[in-house]
């Protein structure tokens, strides 16, 4: 509906002006392909009804596919131009009259999308103005990952895939087994697109070297995986992480131990400087007292200290009463007499009572 009533307003103009100033830009090609690291021209052709080029606009933009809307890229107003945003010093516009290409150097997959040619010439409103065209950046494929899903044993389901991250166009898929110096086509069922190889459930016959190819429009790259070994690469990725589970568990119990000890030296050490607190005294009298009968405990504790000096033997040993100091017996025919031996009196408390 835009369209047509564009046409309608067009004629309008023409039969009621007798003549209309016009644009018109025309894209030779419209889909370019330029390879990775090379430089590109983005041809645009306009003509104008405007003899005077003083206030020509030339503008180019760029959509991305990630981008949201386009970005202005190139401008050019009077003769003076700009290059802008990330393709600035990177671009170089046409001088001649009527060419308002482009030309970018060292082109990168990043710049692959859509490129608007945008030509302005007042009072020439009027007409097709815009052109575009459909850029990409050709890249080789990057050597592509081979894997197993499965354990590659007799009887058990197994599928190869291969994966190359980098390639434009896309890179298509091809699987070989490789015996000796043969490259023999899998004939098993694959598909180009994924690079997915259901084996199935694997046999002798089947086991051996494989080979993968990524193949596209500017080369292609290669991978091998081996299905001879009963350790694959699933295998080992999980005997990798079940080490790590059994190391991490090895270095918990350790600091376990190592915080379960410190916590023993340390009531260890509380313990003992309790031990050191606690007066000694009471310690050793204790002692001496478990060592003692009750009544002699009794007497060292009522007995009145003594004015006198006392022979160290007549102190009483406990268990045993004193005995009665006898006269020495004169013995017949003897004429010297032993000289008498003073008593004393030793006043005990007369509750106290004195085990025989």
């Amino acid at each position: 509906k835009r369209v047509i009533r564009m046409c309608i307003l067009l004629f309008l103009m023409i039969i009621f002006s007798g003549q209309v100033s016009v644009v018109q830009v025309t894209i030779p090609d419209n889909v370019v392909n330029v390879t990775i690291g090379s430089d590109v021209t983005l041809v645009c052709i306009y003509t104008t009804t405007v003899t005077s080029l003083d206030k020509l606009v030339i503008q180019w933009s760029f959509f991305h596919n990630r981008e949201l809307q386009p970005v202005s890229i190139y401008y050019s107003e009077g003769g003076q131009a700009a290059a802008i945003g990330r393709f600035k010093n990177r671009i170089v516009g046409s001088s001649q009259p009527g060419n308002a290409s482009i030309t970018i150097s060292n082109m990168q997959p990043a710049d692959t999308g859509i490129y608007i040619c945008d030509v302005n010439n007042p009072p020439d409103f009027v007409g097709k103005n815009q052109g575009i065209l459909n850029v990409t950046v050709l890249v080789k494929p990057s050597k592509p990952f081979c894997s197993i899903q499965g354990i590659p044993e007799t009887g058990h389901p197994v599928s190869l895939s291969c994966l190359s991250t980098i390639g434009t166009p896309t890179p298509v898929y091809y699987w070989y087994k490789l015996e000796g110096k043969d490259i023999i086509p899998v004939k098993e069922s694959f598909n180009p697109a994924t690079g997915i190889l259901v084996i199935g459930n694997l046999t002798n016959f089947e086991k051996g070297y494989y080979q993968c190819t990524a193949i596209n429009n500017l080369g292609n790259g290669s991978c091998e995986i081996d299905l001879t070994s009963s350790q694959p690469e699933v295998g080992i990725i999980v005997g990798a992480l079940v080490g790590s589970l059994a190391g991490a568990a090895i270095i918990l119990s350790a600091v376990c131990f190592a915080r379960n000890k410190a916590k023993a030296k340390e009531r260890k050490r509380n313990s003992k400087a309790t031990t050191e607190l606690e007066p000694m005294t009471t310690v050793n009298r204790s002692t001496e007292y478990e060592s003692m009968p009750p009544e002699v405990i009794q007497v060292e504790t009522t007995q009145p200290p003594s004015t006198l000096d006392i022979d160290p033997a007549t102190i009483l040993e406990p268990h045993h009463e004193p005995e009665p100091e006898l006269e020495p017996a004169s013995e017949p025919g003897s004429g010297a007499k032993p000289a008498p031996v003073p008593e004393f009196e030793i006043e005990l408390d007369p509750e106290v009572a004195v085990g025989p």
